[in-house]
């Protein structure tokens, strides 16, 4: 993975700040299971941090390394301790701390990665960090029709915040969807406004892969993981064909 974040880290918490849906469903399976955790893609500490303050030790990695930044000074404006490391989704295996209780994939962290091969390569260095009673907790997209139909040449205002000097700062985004290779082209810019009306703007741009429910327990089963359930969201209710994301549990040993 490329460090596609790097130019737009000082913005990535405007968006992702006040969304904590996912927290609380990660807790539950942490208290049930045990830590140590390993949080991998954990951008700027959103997950790792309270986590943490719950009481649990947790190791976050991530492939970009301003938003490892980001994550250190949140964990010390918290007064909490995270271990940070520098490293790819397909390097869970090496990263220190482990084996793992639970290992975390959130908010489409394994769409990041464009071939099945590679999703595959990450989902089994996950499961080789992980000890026997251990469990991997997997969130991506839903890629049903309807929501990849939306997406496709889509060009949104995805939100509006104002900034400390009076200006404010825009997001837009725009999607190109390709059945065949099952991947999703994104750009995504955030314009930043002086108060003068100067404009800046800062730009990601990223390939993210698809899969629909069967490919995924079948990836899985290949990265080793005996056993597995899909919820449809953060409150456990059944995966459907309307639902938005498929939320993975899946175990390292069968129970």
């Amino acid at each position: 993975m490329q460090d596609a974040y790097a130019s737009i880290a000082e913005f990535y918490d405007l968006e992702h700040d006040e969304f904590t849906d996912d927290v609380d469903f990660l807790l539950q399976f942490v208290e049930s299971i045990g830590d140590p955790v390993l949080e991998l893609a954990c951008g700027t500490g959103r997950i790792a941090v309270p986590i943490s303050a719950a009481g649990y030790r947790i190791t976050g990695s991530d492939i970009s390394g301003p938003m490892l930044e980001r994550a250190r000074a949140r964990a010390l404006d918290h007064r909490v301790d995270v271990q940070w490391h520098l490293a790819a989704l397909e390097d869970a295996h090496t990263i220190p701390g482990g084996p793992f209780g639970v290992v975390i994939m959130a908010l489409g962290a394994l769409n990041h990665l464009p071939t099945q091969e590679e999703q595959i390569a990450a989902l089994t260095s996950a499961r080789r960090a992980l000890d026997p009673r251990g469990a991997l907790l997997l969130d991506v997209l839903h890629p049903s029709p309807h929501r990849l139909t939306a997406l496709d040449g889509s060009n949104t205002l995805d939100g509006c915040w104002p900034t400390d000097d009076g200006g404010t700062v825009q997001r837009f985004s725009s999607h190109t969807v390709y059945p065949a290779s099952q991947t999703i082209d994104t750009q995504i810019w955030y314009d930043e406004i002086a108060p003068s009306g100067t404009l800046q703007r800062h730009l990601l741009r990223m390939t993210q892969r698809y899969c629909p429910p069967g490919e995924l327990l079948m990836m899985l089963r290949e990265a080793g993981f005996e056993d597995a359930i899909i919820y449809g969201s953060y409150d456990l209710e059944p995966f459907s064909d309307t639902s938005e994301r498929m939320l993975v549990v899946a175990e390292a040993t069968k129970t």
